[in-house]
């Protein structure tokens, strides 16, 4: 069996001056199977199991993260909403700016639109995100939070109703990280 192993790839003419950018790696975890997590109001899930990737940097270079969470929730409130918190370690990352009481969060899943409630079927929200960890070792992953002040139960990878019929599917939850050469 043979192998290739490289630092970096460079187009053939070059790379332009003061250019960066290349993906030097790539590691992405899918979580595949379903959590059911019970918030007490507008609490936070902790990591979601399953879901955290971990890369090793070298230098300055930076961490690119993308990826989906597919989620659904029971709230009768339509209102309300799934935010994703994206973190590094125990450290949030890739936040909206403070502003007042509002909760920063890296992005949301609108699982309760319009004048359907939850249990309906599961929405996913994107995550992307350039970070700037720093050299070594990092893992990343995910908690969710709800905007209602009720107690709400989050169902990832799945819809709330969970007969076992085909209009009731399973997705998956995807976190991939690229490390960049700056």
């Amino acid at each position: 069996m043979s192998q290739l192993k490289v630092n970096s790839i460079i187009p053939t003419a070059g790379l332009g001056s003061g250019a960066s950018g290349g993906v030097i790696q790539v590691i992405s975890a899918a979580k595949t199977d379903s959590q059911t997590i019970s918030l007490s109001g507008q609490g936070t899930t902790g990591n979601l199991s399953n879901l955290s990737p971990t890369i090793t940097v070298t230098g300055s270079n930076k961490v690119l993260i993308t990826g989906f969470i597919s989620c659904d929730q029971n709230s009768s409130n339509y209102y309300n909403h799934i935010g994703i918190m994206l973190k590094r370690g125990s450290t949030v990352v890739g936040l909206g700016d403070a502003d007042g009481n509002r909760r920063r969060i890296h992005s949301g899943i609108a699982t309760a639109t319009g004048y359907y409630y939850g249990n309906r079927g599961g929405a996913t929200g994107a995550i992307n995100f350039l970070d700037t960890p720093g050299a070594g070792t990092h893992t990343y992953n995910v908690e969710l939070t709800s905007s209602y002040t009720q107690n709400t139960t989050l169902y990832v990878n799945r819809s709330g109703q969970n007969d076992n019929a085909i209009y009731r599917g399973r997705q998956i939850s995807v976190l991939t990280l690229m490390e960049v050469s700056v």
